[in-house]
């Protein structure tokens, strides 16, 4: 069979014929453009344009997880600064501060005065303390509270705050340098007045709560752990332990889990001043009188809480 040759030339010129009747049915304008288009092949095969793509923020989860602890606090913290009427509402809806979670910043802000004690010079001078004060301040600040906060009425499982004191004075505050400076020496000293007076408190309002809280004194080996915290500490909490011992020995005495309340007040008034980290329990009055160890209360600074060389 032959093939049909001039086949497809034929179809061309017919398709051009057809092309031609159709322009001159239109208007001039669109003859133009459709002349133009059937002459350049390239016109007709042109794609249509990809739509434009546009940018978007990020939103505030994916914002969230690009922060670091730091980041996270300077945005709470702006939050704060401009709309202070939602500082009750994020403080109710933040997560309860654990032990470990207190024990760990305090470990850390300790961590920062010892890093920050210049070289070649005696950490217990006058002049390493005055650079790194602003790291002690922080941490007494930090410390004053987070102790009021495992208080009644903040919290009411006395066992947390002791347990709190205790393992804060075993892992954190026998390795503070030893400052001679005035105003280390009055936070100091203010520590170990109020933490007596706390644990004093505690542990009578404990083992006379309930009959057998007497029972897990001694199941918790409460007396070694102080025993240990005021060893450490250079027995400043001597009143603490030698009440806690006493409770004990009359419970091993009596051979019941009764105690003697007469007693508890007794030998809560003899350890008060059975120790010179005491010398001026007048000005403490129970918890009441608990004192925030903030700069504002600071006597250097004009308080009103009397002369800081009569707390020394």
């Amino acid at each position: 069979m032959k093939p049909l040759v001039g086949c497809r030339g034929s179809n061309k010129r017919r398709f051009s014929s057809d092309a031609e009747s159709f322009i001159h049915s239109l208007s001039e304008p669109n003859k133009s453009t459709l002349r133009a288009r059937l002459a350049n092949p390239h016109l007709r095969l042109k794609k249509q344009r990809n739509p434009e793509v546009f940018g978007q923020k990020l939103s505030l989860p994916r914002v969230l997880e690009t922060l670091d602890k730091e980041g996270l606090q300077q945005l709470i913290m702006n939050i704060i600064s401009e709309h202070p009427q939602l500082t009750s509402e994020v403080s109710d809806l933040s997560p309860k501060v654990t032990l470990n979670d207190a024990l760990s910043v305090m470990k850390n802000k300790l961590q920062l005065i010892i890093d920050n004690i210049p070289y070649k010079v005696d950490p217990a001078s006058d002049y390493s303390f005055l650079r790194v004060k602003s790291y002690v301040i922080d941490f007494f600040q930090a410390l004053s509270d987070y102790t009021l906060n495992y208080l009644a009425p903040v919290e009411n499982d006395v066992t947390v705050s002791i347990q709190f004191l205790i393992e804060f004075l075993t892992n954190v505050f026998q390795k503070l340098p030893d400052f001679q400076a005035i105003e280390f020496r009055y936070y100091y000293k203010l520590t170990v007045d109020k933490f007596n007076t706390i644990f004093l408190d505690s542990i009578s309002q404990f083992v006379n709560e309930k009959k057998q809280n007497i029972l897990l004194v001694l199941n918790e080996n409460w007396l070694q752990k102080l025993d240990t915290a005021n060893r450490l500490n250079h027995n400043n909490f001597a009143p603490a332990a030698n009440y806690l011992a006493k409770e004990i020995q009359t419970y091993e005495n009596s051979g019941s889990v009764i105690l003697n309340t007469s007693h508890v007040e007794n030998t809560a008034t003899q350890g008060l001043h059975s120790s010179e980290s005491t010398d001026s329990s007048t000005r403490l009055q129970g918890l009441n009188g608990l004192l925030n160890f903030s700069s504002d209360n600071n006597p250097l600074n004009g308080s009103a809480m009397g002369n800081v060389y009569d707390t020394i």
